[in-house]
């Protein structure tokens, strides 16, 4: 190779490594930012919520929602967790446990443990993991693929055990050979939809604030309620000729329809 030609693909080779650092550290920087936001809307939405908007990503790979459901609550808590395969399976019926070896975990962290373990048995082939392959993608142990000749056996660290060993998410990732920016866009799409579900729980509170304070009840007038036994009621307000009590009812010119009298009273 002539000069020239070797100091461009050395410039080339440069110009790669420092493309794939810089994508690698803006993949760590997102990480990190889904990952609280993760937690925030956690907080705010409830755990139930975002538990299962977690589950709903990963029960495909996992088998079912039921298997989903185990492995984010068991690594939330740090609890053993059971994996079976599912009825009207092509697999062998079977069922494995195993204990995190991580200590209880964010939802941010839950959400990165299961979409690596998903990534690396997928570059190895493996789509639709029985319990077994599950349990050695996390927490490691064999998988073998193909068949016959074909037969491929290899040997996993797993995802929790890298984790309990104090090993980063990037070095992880780097490790398995998978790429950090899948998962960045799996967590942006689950923080979506937890920050709609928050917005449409304030929306909520805020309607049915606004029903109590509308059916509080007031006087007006000679005596006119507008609802009976509200909170404005209970504050016995004085209108004119009519005194409003705790229980709805006007006392003086006019009385509760609720009562049976007429009077001058009215409610509406």
């Amino acid at each position: 190779m002539n000069p020239v030609k070797r100091n461009l693909a050395i410039t080339m080779g440069i110009v790669a490594a420092f493309t794939i650092g810089a994508a690698r550290a803006d993949d760590a920087t997102s990480l990190r930012t889904e990952s609280s936001r993760l937690e925030h809307n956690t907080a705010v939405t409830g755990e139930a919520q975002a538990n299962s908007r977690i589950s709903q990503d990963f029960a495909g790979f996992a088998g079912s929602s039921t298997n989903a459901d185990n492995l984010v609550t068991g690594l939330r808590r740090g609890t053993p967790v059971t994996l079976t395969t599912s009825s009207g399976t092509s697999q062998q019926p079977s069922s494995v446990s195993f204990t995190p070896p991580t200590r209880p975990m964010g939802n941010g962290n839950v959400y990165i443990s299961l979409a690596l373990a998903k990534q690396q048995l997928a570059s190895l082939g493996v789509t639709q993991p029985t319990p077994e392959q599950l349990k050695a993608a996390l927490v490691g142990g064999t998988v073998t693929t193909g068949s016959g000749t074909d037969a491929r056996t290899v040997t996993l660290t797993g995802v929790l055990t890298q984790r309990s060993q104090g090993m980063g998410w990037g070095n992880i990732a780097k490790s398995q050979g998978v790429s950090l920016g899948s998962v960045v866009s799996g967590m942006k799409s689950a923080n979506h939809d937890l920050a709609a579900i928050h917005s449409h729980q304030v929306s909520a509170a805020s309607a049915a604030a606004t029903s109590v304070s509308a059916g509080g009840g007031m006087a007006h007038g000679n005596g006119i309620v507008t609802a009976a036994g509200g909170s404005a009621a209970a504050g016995n307000r004085y209108h004119d000729s009519g005194i409003v009590t705790g229980a709805g009812a006007v006392h003086g010119d006019g009385q509760s329809v609720a009562t049976g009298a007429r009077g001058q009273g009215h409610v509406r």
